[in-house]
């Protein structure tokens, strides 16, 4: 009897210590905000670069592949494309974790603005979302939170077999809580049922419609910020967050969660940047009343 006590209790203290690491963002009512952003393989989506409202950097990652070298490295070739004389933009005010599949798992690691001159090969190859899950799963556990990311969101950002994403987030511990389906491209929601943390996925370009908002480079304003925004990805965005089944099925659940990351790879990363930088300004424009939420009690949301 007492060490079924004793265990018990054990599970109970470890329960407890992964719900403390988490910050509740919604112990009291208010508008709700990304806490961290990680993106995989994202091109730059403004100019000059997003930043939080006071001006800061956002917490999490923007993850970049590479591949080290005895003489060039190469470096995946997406978050190169928009930094050339020509489109010159800029990516977030976030640090930035360059990650290699073989030798030490983090390459280096860029503060909060820095993209230091650099020349590199761009390699295609480096872009692969596999190749991110790989890299990422090598690090270790101080980058908890960046690997839960991966594992449960990026793994299933591409995925429109419900079946499929249900079983690959329940095999992390995560449950499906809400989808979106804005003609091909899908946007999933999944909760941790013990933290009560959620984390909400973007899918990225893998259709003709998704390469022709990659190239509509033109300069435009969103959301009332004072940056200038790449309106392919704004574009992409709103086409998301605009479908009655995001409004619905992922937007209305989004104040249940203890906190809320956003994540996605290419254009998906680009995508939930600028979901992140909109929701942070809580300006009330109108891209922002209909990616909003309004924090509430943290509860265990049902599986979908």
């Amino acid at each position: 009897m007492a060490w079924k006590l004793n265990a018990a209790l054990l599970s109970a203290v470890l329960v407890s210590i992964k719900a403390a690491r988490v910050a509740r963002h919604n112990a009291t009512r208010g508008a709700g905000s990304v806490s961290h952003i990680f993106s995989f393989g994202a091109p730059h989506p403004s100019n000059p670069m997003l930043t939080t409202k006071s001006g800061g950097c956002f917490n999490g990652y923007r993850v970049v592949a590479w591949r080290d070298d005895l003489f060039v490295d190469n470096e995946d070739i997406v978050p190169t494309l928009l930094s050339v004389a020509l489109t010159k933009y800029d990516h977030p005010d976030l640090q930035t974790l360059n990650v290699e599949k073989e030798g030490s798992p983090v390459l280096s690691k860029w503060s909060c603005g820095a993209n230091p001159y650099r020349f590199t090969n761009p390699d295609v190859g480096l872009h692969d979302k596999g190749g991110y899950m790989e890299m990422v799963a090598r690090l270790d556990s101080s980058y908890w939170r960046l690997q839960e990311a991966s594992a449960v969101a990026l793994a299933n950002s591409y995925e429109s077999n419900l079946n499929t994403v249900r079983s690959s987030a329940k095999a992390q511990g995560w449950n499906l809580v809400g989808t979106s389906t804005s003609g091909e491209d899908v946007s999933h929601l999944f909760q941790d049922p013990s933290s009560l943390r959620c984390i909400i996925s973007f899918e990225g370009s893998d259709s003709f419609n998704d390469f022709v908002a990659d190239a509509e480079i033109l300069r435009v304003r969103f959301c009332d910020l004072p940056q200038w925004i790449h309106t392919g990805f704004r574009k992409e965005l709103m086409r998301m967050v605009e479908a009655s089944s995001w409004q619905n099925n992922v937007r209305s659940k989004l104040g249940s969660c203890s906190s809320v990351d956003a994540t996605g790879h290419s254009l998906g990363g680009a995508t939930a940047t600028l979901f992140t930088a909109c929701v942070s300004y809580q300006n009330g424009s109108d891209e922002y009343n209909k990616m909003s939420w309004t924090v509430g009690r943290a509860k265990r949301l049902s599986s979908v």
